[in-house]
């Protein structure tokens, strides 16, 4: 799988969170304001579901210039490759899906916690929600994109994607 077709699926799976989103949780009603850490685990687990493994959930704070504290959660590699689809609820992002080499925004953030390998099914601070959640978005994802499981094939490696 190219760069290409791993854009599409992030693409795929945010289309799908705004055209249901009023089926999923509370979290997801102003999505994407207030939905970055559970929408990160969500993608997450599409994406390794996919064959799109090693990527990390990183948390971080910080605080604007009136003392204001935000918190934002993105999916990272290794090698800094950055994969959010919700950071556009801040108003000096106007990209609605960041894909790609680590944007200076990111390094005003504090990162206060990172989560290996982020799937659903093995990250243990998981509510039932969560699952409830992706259920939806599953059941609506392959109605989107019928072609999707056609076109499942070995993706690189988180790290081998800016190589």
């Amino acid at each position: 799988m190219k760069k290409d077709d791993l854009f599409n699926y992030v693409k795929l799976f945010q289309n799908t969170i705004i055209k249901c989103k009023d089926k999923l949780s509370v979290e997801f009603q102003s999505f994407p304001c207030g939905s970055c850490g559970t929408t990160c685990l969500l993608l997450g687990t599409f994406l390794a579901e996919n064959g799109f493994v090693n990527l990390k959930m990183k948390i971080g704070e910080k605080n604007d210039s009136n003392g204001q504290e935000y918190s934002h959660a993105w999916l990272e590699t290794d090698n800094s490759f950055i994969i959010d689809i919700t950071a556009y609820q801040f108003p000096e992002i106007t990209e609605k899906i960041i894909f790609g080499k680590k944007p200076s925004w990111y390094d005003e953030w504090i990162v206060t916690e990172e989560i290996e390998d982020v799937n659903l099914f093995v990250t243990s601070d998981v509510i039932t929600t969560d699952f409830v959640n992706y259920e939806i978005l599953m059941e609506n994802i392959y109605s989107l994109d019928k072609g999707l499981e056609q076109r499942r094939s070995r993706p690189p490696q988180a790290n081998e994607l800016c190589e």
